[in-house]
């Protein structure tokens, strides 16, 4: 009898032990920073199915792909060197007397570095104008307005669940119990 119990909690143990490595090795919140390296389809200026539906010719697939690694090196680079001003920046706040001039020196370099960023955006998008059609910039910005939509609209759910107008912000107006009393200089 003893034994039995012996062996059941050696055997609880064990499964214990398991299942928190399991729980511990697993991919956390935090696993899209340890991935090594980005899936192939992440971080394009214009994803795969648009691709298609946009109409490519293949010189202008091979401009994007230049484009793409151009555009995606310079953000790597430029997010890196902010991300060490950062850490530059924390390391003069713990100072026990901090140097007030070496902290605005810092502020004004990572305030470059996110210049940087924005500059490599824009320089994108401008660059995108020189490989696309009118046409097929019209589609994409149809297809951007689309998504953008259909996230406000996910959004709006998750906020709001089975609310009626929670469709989008301008969906209609709420039901008369959930208006907010109007001023009192207008009327409804």
């Amino acid at each position: 009898m003893k034994t039995n119990h012996f062996v059941l909690i050696a055997l609880a143990i064990l499964t214990l032990g398991l299942l928190s490595f399991a729980v511990l090795a697993s991919p956390g919140q935090d696993a899209r920073f340890r991935r090594p390296f980005p899936r192939p389809s992440h971080h394009r200026a214009i994803p795969a199915e648009w691709r298609e539906k946009l109409g490519l010719n293949e010189e202008q697939e091979q401009r994007l792909r230049e484009l793409e690694l151009k555009t995606r090196k310079a953000a790597i680079q430029a997010g890196a060197n902010l991300r060490s001003h950062r850490l530059e920046l924390e390391q003069l706040l713990l100072a026990e007397s901090p140097d007030r001039s070496a902290i605005d020196q810092k502020i004004k370099e990572m305030s470059e570095a996110r210049s940087a960023l924005m500059r490599n955006r824009i320089e994108h998008r401008l660059s995108l104008r020189g490989i696309l059609t009118p046409e097929q910039l019209e589609k994409l910005a149809k297809l951007k307005s689309e998504l953008a939509e259909r996230r406000s609209e996910r959004r709006m759910e998750r906020m709001h669940p089975g609310r009626p107008g929670s469709a989008g912000p301008f969906a209609g107006p709420l039901p008369p119990d959930d208006r907010p009393p109007a001023p009192p200089n207008m009327e409804r």
